[in-house]
């Protein structure tokens, strides 16, 4: 049985293909909107997409981007570690602090840095290909 996209530690429930692909486009969608010199969680992104426990697949999905428009570099873990990065976490660490995000050792202050997203900035719906 294939792990699952939605729920806690990322479930057991079988996905689709085009479920699997329409919720990682979604995740791009709202990473994109995460501001220079902010951050976002992976637990946030899953909320925003009304898939509060997918956090793990916010991050498999981000795992999964090519695109240099999707800033997955801006999204940490909710302890405030700034986790994991396609480029390695050395490569997250400056590319946050080059845009104004402070980094003392591997963590954020999520106090001062957050962006919270909300479902109604989200897009849900796409048609056509991408």
């Amino acid at each position: 049985m294939k792990t699952g996209l939605f729920g806690k530690n990322g479930g057991t429930r079988k996905t689709s293909g085009t479920e699997k692909t329409s919720f990682r486009r979604r995740v791009f969608e709202a990473t994109r909107r995460v501001p220079r010199g902010k951050v976002t969680t992976y637990g946030e992104i899953a909320r925003a997409l009304g898939k509060p426990g997918a956090a793990r697949a916010v991050g498999n999905a981000l795992n999964k981007n090519n695109s240099s428009s999707v800033p997955c570099h801006r999204v940490v873990r909710s302890d405030e570690t700034i986790g994991g990065f396609a480029r390695g976490t050395r490569t997250k660490k400056e590319l946050l602090e080059k845009e104004g995000v402070r980094v003392k050792g591997n963590k954020v202050d999520l106090k001062r840095c957050c962006y919270i997203l909300f479902l109604s900035q989200v897009a849900t719906n796409y048609s056509g290909c991408g």
